[in-house]
């Protein structure tokens, strides 16, 4: 299995954990003081392979986000704001900044975002997974193919 179905599966597995157990969502935000809390359990077990960067990042955006069906590049507004938050957050230097960044204008984005493409993007991130997102933003996409099916 790569590290991109690696990511999307863990993304998905730590969506459906979530609405199984609400009180995970506060024990995940923890990740974001590199405090280990009960959450490392369930992300290890999960996400087995997986660099641990990528696997805070996972927690961190299971903490702040909801999921949803969007990718998110496509919850940016397509707006002056919009656009100079977008491309503030793809500069992003490794799958750990890039989940704070998008965990810090949670509220802002809505609140909700497909998990697991999200995950899936932190396992890829690098110059081709920038440039899938500038694509999915300037193309204004909307849904995440299939996420009706997850």
């Amino acid at each position: 299995m790569s590290e991109a179905e690696k990511g999307y599966r863990l993304g998905l597995a730590l969506a459906r954990l979530l609405e199984a157990r609400p009180g995970l969502r506060r024990a995940m935000r923890a990740l974001r003081r590199e405090d280990p809390p009960e959450a490392w359990v369930h992300l290890f077990r999960l996400g087995e392979g997986l660099p641990e960067e990528v696997l805070r990042g996972a927690g961190i955006l299971a903490a702040s986000f909801r999921m949803g069906s969007r990718h998110p590049a496509s919850l940016f507004p397509r707006d002056p704001s919009g656009e100079r938050r977008f491309y503030k957050t793809v500069q992003a230097k490794t799958p750990l900044a890039l989940a704070l960044a998008l965990a810090r204008q949670a509220s802002y984005l809505g609140g909700e975002v497909h998990l697991g493409e999200a995950v899936r993007s932190l396992a890829l991130w690098g110059e081709g997974e920038r440039l899938r997102w500038v694509k999915v933003y300037a193309g204004g996409g909307q849904a995440v193919e299939g996420a009706e099916e997850d």
